[in-house]
């Protein structure tokens, strides 16, 4: 065909888009266009603008009520929350008068990190936000979304969970991970919250009694190195292993090589023992109802560590801890 290809908009599609369309030169004239014929095609190639998005003026509710459930909140990266990277993503989503999300419409031009970027993509695919028009012939609304990532400066310093709410009526905004909590420099340990803590450690990271493990090595440091107290090792029943202090710790396999002739010869493993797990917990007071752990099981040539923070609303409320990523360190 003998012609030239044209744009126009592609019917029944609002993005901007164009389809190439082949467009029969006149008979007359095969090798060049009259200056009528080039008028006549300059005014069919002038493609119209889609129409504009409605733009958000009152953001609609997301469809659930109250609280927005853990399920549909973004997840903070693991990789980057044990690395210690917080991060912003700021966007926007298209919302159809029903309420439905347009799919794959979340764009993020702002971010931080892309992990980020995937974990918001994700969990917005889910949501659902609550009918705004009747007319379903409406264009949809364009939502800005912002998600905060928080943690604190550094792991060292514990955290309370952070999942805020400040969505208003000009868009979406979250605040998520860990709030850090400030220290008070006068606050002093109270023994019996940390025997409470300790206790509730020990029960969660204890190792199970098994033929081949039948003791574990345990300390607790809270200004010294101590065992285990009597009244922490009084709540583990018959099903953990039965724990012994450091300075008791059977010296077998790897943990051997640190001993090997320091005695006047190699030290054979007594029979019946593998490496022994070793839990040591470290607790600190930080603030009113609040204070820093951290917890590492080692075994053999390797260490995993975690760090905690322990609180409670009021002298008679539990203790919660709440744990971030763990670190594996190989020693």
């Amino acid at each position: 065909m003998n012609g030239w290809c044209v744009d126009r908009p592609m019917a029944g599609y609002t993005g901007g888009g164009t389809e190439r369309r082949d467009v029969a030169a006149p008979a007359d004239r095969e090798d060049s266009l009259p200056r009528q014929t080039f008028a006549w095609l300059l005014a069919i190639t002038v493609v119209s603008a889609p129409p504009a998005l409605a733009q958000v003026t009152t953001a609609p509710p997301l469809s659930w009520r109250g609280a927005v459930p853990d399920s549909l909140l973004p997840r903070y990266p693991e990789i980057l929350k044990s690395a210690n990277v917080h991060g912003t993503v700021e966007g926007d989503l298209l919302v159809l008068p029903s309420g439905a999300v347009v799919r794959g419409s979340f764009r993020a031009p702002s971010s931080t990190h892309e992990l980020f970027t995937s974990s918001v993509r994700s969990a917005v695919a889910r949501w659902r936000f609550a009918p705004w028009s009747s007319d379903s012939a409406a264009p949809p609304l364009r939502v800005p979304l912002v998600v905060e990532f928080i943690l604190p400066a550094s792991d060292t310093i514990p955290g309370i969970p952070l999942r805020e709410d400040l969505s208003d009526a000009g868009g979406i905004h979250f605040r998520l991970g860990a709030q850090p909590i400030e220290r008070d420099p006068r606050m002093v340990a109270d023994s019996a919250a940390m025997l409470g803590i300790l206790a509730m450690v020990v029960e969660q990271n204890a190792p199970r009694r098994t033929r081949a493990v039948q003791v574990f090595c345990a300390r607790w440091i809270a200004g010294k190195d101590a065992p285990l107290p009597q009244a922490v090792v009084a709540r583990l029943d018959s099903s953990f292993a039965r724990p012994v202090p450091m300075s008791k710790c059977p010296r077998t396999y790897t943990s051997m090589i640190a001993h090997v002739g320091a005695e006047g010869g190699a030290d054979r493993p007594p029979a019946g023992y593998e490496d022994p797990w070793r839990l040591s917990v470290w607790i600190e007071p930080w603030a009113s109802g609040a204070y820093a752990v951290r917890i590492a099981m080692a075994r053999g040539t390797g260490e995993s560590s975690v760090r905690c923070t322990a609180v409670r609303e009021s002298a008679a409320s539990p203790w919660t801890l709440t744990c971030g990523s763990s670190r594996f360190t190989v020693f």
